[in-house]
């Protein structure tokens, strides 16, 4: 009865397991080998329907949408296909508060430290695509320090939503929008620390509110616990303080 009961567990979780998922990676459209290190799901174009926005690391970021049984690039826009920038994370979620999504492009052409091209801030107003931080006022607030990951986080709760920027080698970024004025919080918020940021994640963890937990490479690991609106770290009150020499190695 044993050996039984354990061959019907057996073929009952693999005829379950099969009919998950399927592989269709066949309907994506001119789908060739490129880098692509980060993926969002957002309606960007405001049409009722979403697109998979993909990254390329020198390579042309994308919105995959589903269009006759295909996905297909939806936008093209020379500010949003970016080829010249290496598009290294991306986020989205309505930081403006404008009802739509605005997508964050965090790019990086550097190992570590000082980077030449800033991160990408896009909005989609009436089909035209502009980026926040090419506004003359939001100029001493890009981010030039090499990243790698990137999210969006809702503070206050209030659905007005933040970007936590994990870069490497320089302060962590913490971008909010005033009307069309960007500010970095994060110096303000304590967490403007200095490490190897590699990965990060927001979400209920440790309080009733929107934590972040950051991955780091070059020091301990971040777990800010959301108090109110500000952020406690509670894996350690110190201020971690690691400087690095430029690398000459790729990605």
């Amino acid at each position: 009865m044993k050996i039984i009961l354990i061959t019907l567990i057996f073929f009952c979780c693999k005829m379950a397991k099969a009919e998950f998922f399927q592989n269709i990676s066949d309907i994506i459209d001119n789908n060739k080998e490129r880098l692509s290190y980060g993926v969002s799901v957002t309606d960007f174009n405001k049409d009722g329907n979403y697109e998979f926005v993909v990254t390329g690391f020198g390579y042309p970021n994308l919105a995959l949408k589903y269009v006759d049984g295909r996905l297909v690039n939806s936008i093209i826009d020379e500010l949003f296909l970016d080829e010249q920038r290496k598009t290294i994370g991306v986020a989205a979620c309505d930081i403006d508060q404008d009802g739509f999504e605005e997508i964050y492009f965090l790019n990086t052409d550097s190992y570590s430290g000082e980077k030449k091209y800033s991160d990408r801030l896009l909005d989609n107003n009436n089909n035209t695509i502009s980026d926040y931080f090419e506004i003359d006022e939001n100029i001493k607030n890009l981010n030039l320090t090499a990243g790698r990951s990137v999210v969006c986080v809702d503070r206050e709760g209030l659905g007005k939503y933040g970007i936590y920027v994990a870069n490497y080698g320089g302060p962590t970024r913490f971008y909010e929008i005033d009307d069309t004025k960007v500010y970095d919080l994060a110096p303000s918020l304590n967490i403007d620390k200095i490490t190897g940021g590699r990965a990060v994640v927001a979400g209920q963890i440790v309080s009733d509110r929107v934590d972040i937990f950051a991955a780091n490479e070059r020091g301990p690991n971040f777990l800010y616990q959301n108090k109110n609106g500000i952020f406690n770290d509670v894996a350690g009150e110190k201020k971690y303080k690691m400087f690095f020499k430029m690398e000459e190695e790729q990605l």
